[in-house]
């Protein structure tokens, strides 16, 4: 088993939620959870996606999500949490200044990599 930390830290998250962002254009902290590890399924996971999408994404507590939580429990754990939504990429690297360079350099390599593959 990996370290827990490491599975839950910050990096790790907003890494997970990147890859899904890339593949659909827009993920929710359910579809994050869903594809996560097994062994990161832990109220830790969900913490760190509801404190993403504070800073990069939106929250919308109009509208549930639930997610049932990994572990050795006597009983499934569920957790109801607000609709989290990600649109774009979060900055991982420390160097990056913010989030908006950060994304403003990924919409430039997608838009690029759609040229090339049109010129193909």
């Amino acid at each position: 088993m990996q370290d827990l930390a490491a599975g839950t830290s910050h990096k790790a998250v907003a890494r997970r939620i990147n890859e899904l962002v890339a593949e659909r254009g827009v993920v929710t902290a359910a579809e994050v959870f869903e594809h996560t590890p097994a062994e990161f399924q832990r109220l830790g996971s969900l913490v760190m996606m509801l404190d993403l999408a504070l800073q990069y994404g939106t929250v919308d507590q109009e509208v549930a999500e639930q997610v049932t939580l990994s572990g050795k429990h006597e009983h499934e754990l569920t957790v109801l949490l607000p609709h989290l939504a990600f649109h774009e990429p979060i900055a991982i690297r420390a160097r990056e200044r913010s989030n908006e360079q950060f994304v403003a350099r990924y919409k430039r390599r997608r838009r690029d990599r759609r040229r090339r593959r049109a010129r193909a």
